[in-house]
């Protein structure tokens, strides 16, 4: 069991959730909104948004019965060895598949817009070398970095895009409501994917210092998620314009790539909105392949997940070199997204339905 200085705060699992959600998801939710809902993207990132913590709100009730167990113990606890095992199971690979997809983006865009001739492999094995040191320190230094990190990245994020106000034409968003409510609900559902990450709070809650917080750590996650989201929609949308955003693969790295200040100095502003957006990747990919590793090593009753870290390294790498191109990324990707859901939001559901009328049974017999 661990002591009170090796548990986790309700302040730190909120920047550890911010961190992983707002990596990759920021690169691709302006396009995924704009194609759906046009000039109304705004307001499906904040229905998105809204939906996601109602959707979150089982995990909250869940970690408070999982005791000092792992996600996976619990699991074969409540569901049965055999359920309960498959389940963990589709958990860590769900993890280890956002690894890979996350070294995928971040291996094209890097080649895409900086080292054209360094080979993806190089970029993609540096990155997760990194990880791996990261995840093998520990749970709580882990989750310490993403809220060491994470003042530094909203900071960044804010300034950066404040630099393509000057660019802005907010008569992209007009005619107000125009789009039917078929589009509004589909534009709605594409922003849920760039909010799913809050389903790591199931691994990290035995490191917890209060299960009961739960609640409190999902609502000041999307607190601080919503209006990051909102306010890179509007200034991506409102900068390129809504056809361009449509038609780019990235919107939001293409137009901090196109961002330039007055002088020399401050020519090349993208180099550093590209720093930035390395660290969101890494916290994203740090705090899944922690995940991953965690569920994996709990489905065997390993006490030291990081043997799961070291051997699942070479695996990760060489599943993450097989897309030959962007295109084949943002499809495995959108695949990816539906075990998402399931992973985020349906079997939470069904979790916190077992565990009220498991409470609803002990209340009659007594």
């Amino acid at each position: 069991m661990n002591g009170d200085n090796e548990k986790i705060t309700s302040y730190q699992s909120v920047a550890f959730l911010i961190s992983v959600i707002i990596g990759t998801g920021v690169l691709s939710m302006p396009g995924d909104v704009a194609k759906s809902s046009g000039p109304d993207s705004w307001i499906c990132v904040i229905l998105g948004g809204f939906f996601s913590f109602l959707f979150s709100l089982p995990i909250a009730y869940v970690i408070k019965y999982m005791d000092e167990k792992s996600f996976s113990e619990y699991l074969i606890n409540r569901a049965g060895r055999f359920l309960g095992t498959i389940i963990a199971l589709l958990y860590s690979v769900y993890c280890f598949l956002i690894s890979i997809s996350t070294l995928q983006v971040f291996a094209n865009v890097l080649c895409t817009y900086i080292f054209r001739e360094t080979p993806k492999a190089f970029v993609i094995i540096l990155m997760l070398l990194l990880t791996v040191y990261l995840t093998i320190s520990g749970v709580k230094p882990t989750v310490e970095t993403s809220y060491i990190l994470l003042p530094i990245l909203i900071f960044s994020i804010i300034l950066i895009y404040a630099l393509t106000l000057h660019k802005a034409d907010f008569t992209e968003f007009l005619p107000f409501l125009n789009s039917s409510f078929k589009d509004l609900a589909l534009g709605t559902y594409n922003t849920l994917y760039s909010y799913l990450g809050f389903e790591l709070l199931l691994f990290i809650a035995p490191s917890l210092k209060d299960r009961n917080s739960g609640k409190y750590i999902l609502k000041y996650t999307f607190m601080m998620l919503i209006p990051v989201y909102l306010y890179v929609v509007v200034l991506v949308i409102s900068s390129l314009g809504l056809e361009q955003t449509k038609q780019c693969i990235w919107p939001s790295m293409t137009l901090m790539m196109s961002i330039s200040g007055p002088g020399r100095i401050f020519e090349r502003l993208g180099i550093v909105a590209m720093v930035v957006w390395i660290l969101t990747s890494f916290t994203t990919l740090t705090g899944f392949y922690l995940g991953g590793a965690l569920t994996f090593s709990g489905l065997w009753g390993l006490k030291n997940y990081r043997t799961v870290v070291i051997i699942a390294a070479p695996i990760v790498y060489i599943l993450s070199l097989l897309p030959s191109n962007a295109f084949q990324t943002i499809n495995f990707i959108k695949v990816l997204n539906y075990l998402g859901i399931a992973c985020s939001i349906a079997i939470p559901i069904c979790l916190s339905i077992a565990e009220s009328l498991r409470s609803y049974s002990r209340h009659i017999k007594k």
